[in-house]
Formats: C-alpha cells, sequence, structure tokens
C-alpha cells in the first residue's frame, strides 16, 4: 500500500511544480536550510524514480515525487492508490505519463525481469520441453499460454493475452 501523502495545502506551500526541474518539483518553501527557494526538489533513487524527503514534526520522511506531482495536478485522493508511469520512464513525471493504478495494474506495466532466459516478458525456456513457453499473470495468478518452437512465437502470445486482460495497462514485447 502506498504511503500516505501530507495534504494538498502543506504539499502546495512546499512545493511548485516545475517543467526545468528534472524531478519534476521544485522547493517553494524547503524545510532544511542546505536547500533554498527554487532547488531542485528530490533525489533518483537506485531504480531511478525520484524521492523527496519531508520534515514533518522534526522527522524527515521520503514521498514518491511522482505521487505528489499528481496530486498537485489533480487534488485527487490517490491514498489507496499507486501512480504509474504509462511511458516506464521513472525520470518522466509529466502529467500527461501518469495516472493512478491499482498494484495489479501497476504490476501489469513494468519491465520484465532480468533473470528470466528470455528476452521477452511472459517467456522463459521450458528446458523438460525443449521450446519456448509463455505464461502471464492475471489476477494474481499465473495463466499457462502454451509452449512454442520460437521464442517470438511464445512472446506473441503473450502480447496478445496482455492486451486482453490488462487493457491500457498491458506492456507489450513487440507493437
Amino acid at each position: 500500500m502506498p504511503k500516505p501523502l501530507p495534504s494538498f495545502e502543506f504539499l502546495n506551500y512546499m512545493f511548485e511544480i516545475s517543467t526545468k526541474s528534472p524531478s519534476g518539483l521544485i522547493w517553494k518553501n524547503p524545510t532544511s536550510t542546505k536547500l533554498k527557494q527554487g532547488d531542485v526538489a528530490g533525489t533518483k533513487n537506485k531504480n531511478g524514480y525520484w524521492n523527496v524527503g519531508i520534515k514533518i514534526k522534526n522527522k524527515t520522511t521520503l514521498f514518491a515525487v511522482h505521487r505528489i506531482i499528481y496530486f498537485l495536478n489533480t487534488k485527487e485522493d490517490i491514498s489507496n492508490l499507486y501512480i504509474d508511469h504509462i511511458n516506464n520512464n521513472p525520470n518522466d513525471n509529466t502529467i500527461t505519463n501518469l495516472r493512478p493504478a491499482t498494484n495489479q495494474q501497476n504490476s501489469c506495466n513494468k519491465q520484465k525481469t532480468k533473470h528470466f532466459s528470455s528476452k521477452y516478458k511472459g517467456v522463459s525456456w521450458d528446458k523438460k520441453q525443449n521450446n519456448w513457453r509463455a505464461q502471464i499473470c492475471n489476477n494474481y495468478k499465473k495463466i499457462y499460454l502454451g509452449n512454442f518452437k520460437t521464442e517470438l512465437e511464445a512472446a506473441s502470445a503473450y502480447d496478445n493475452a496482455a492486451k486482453t486482460l490488462h487493457n491500457s495497462f498491458a506492456l507489450v514485447n513487440n507493437d
């Protein structure tokens, strides 16, 4: 579950959305003496996402910059939702690239993990069958899509299933 954000009024007092900032935010009223008005708000984490530390009641808490930007733009209550980067680029915090998502929807739009045997999402080498297997997750359950002679055929099977099951959150291999 995402961390609840401070109030809109507080965040609007602290930050300004800026297309000139690499994070998308600048400080209006920084909480640290090391920062000044107009400075870039936030730093990148190891996954490339921008986080910003906000001092509240003498305790600094990290918040995802893209969540703050979405909230400042829309004033929508996103306390139970994730904010998805549509193009999978964590550096692109423009409002046109951000959308609310459930945990499951957010997971559908993730890049393939690196530890699989295939270069395609949803595809792996089946040693027993000596061919390529395609599978997809939906509603937290794995769905077997079949075994295929070529890696590309398996990727195509995954893509078709992803478009059907994940709709606008589908991240496909070949488009």
